[in-house]
């Protein structure tokens, strides 16, 4: 087993630690895994010296270090189901605002913000929210783009004709 914080390790103690947990660093110093001190935080070089942000959070660009490493300070995305933000500048008003760049699973991009994909969809694409996978159990209408329930017991993938291409688990056509 891994040292607490640790996710990778090819040993117990925590120096043998090859890939830390979200929000923690390992002080080479103490050798010990310490947490980071901003909370938003995903990584961290030292205590206080954040390089990139939890999902939902933007990483600000603060400094450079004297190693030439970009420091951040994580603020918040302020976008309902946001994943991933940037800051864009509006070049009419000549001020900055916050833009999503990714969503979470059954939403996608409109104009910055976060819309819900159609009924029933998982993934749809940025901007149209037009469909283009549908939860499990449910198939693509080419007709109508919407996401129908699989009338074929135990079909996972059905074409447009009705026909299946693709049984569930532990199933076969």
């Amino acid at each position: 087993a891994c040292a607490p914080n640790c996710g990778t390790c090819i040993g117990p103690k925590e120096h043998e630690c090859k890939w830390l947990k979200p929000g923690f660093f390992y002080d080479s110093d103490k050798e010990k895994i310490e947490a980071c001190a901003d909370e938003n935080c995903a990584h961290c070089y030292t205590k206080d010296t954040c390089k990139s942000c939890k999902e939902g959070f933007f990483a600000e660009k603060i400094n450079e270090s004297e190693n030439e490493l970009d420091v951040v300070k994580c603020a918040s995305c302020g976008i309902d189901n946001c994943k991933y933000c940037d800051k864009k500048l509006d070049e009419n008003l000549k001020t900055d605002y916050m833009a999503c760049s990714v969503c979470e699973e059954g939403y996608t991009v409109v104009s910055g913000k976060c819309e819900m994909c159609p009924d029933n969809c998982q993934y749809c694409s940025e901007e149209s929210k037009e469909c283009t996978l549908c939860e499990k159990g449910f198939s693509i209408d080419r007709e109508t783009g919407k996401c129908t329930k699989i009338s074929i017991k135990n079909c996972y993938v059905m074409d447009d004709g009705g026909k299946c291409l693709s049984c569930e688990s532990h199933f076969f056509l």
